[in-house]
């Protein structure tokens, strides 16, 4: 899943993309919304989870 994050003074927009799917439930938009959220607010309990954009594969 891909996580835009805001960061620094200037609010610069950062991707970074995690493995979730042992996280999801189903595939509706509230539910992956509420994920992204919680890897937003709780970024120090996903860090593990996060992979790199070149070792990303869109399936």
């Amino acid at each position: 899943m891909k996580v835009i994050f805001s960061e620094g003074d200037y609010k610069i927009d950062v991707e970074r993309y995690f493995v979730v799917t042992d996280l999801i439930n189903s595939n509706e938009t509230e539910s992956l919304k509420k994920i992204s959220s919680e890897i937003r607010m709780n970024y120090a309990i996903f860090k593990d989870k996060e992979i790199s954009k070149k070792d990303f594969n869109l399936i």
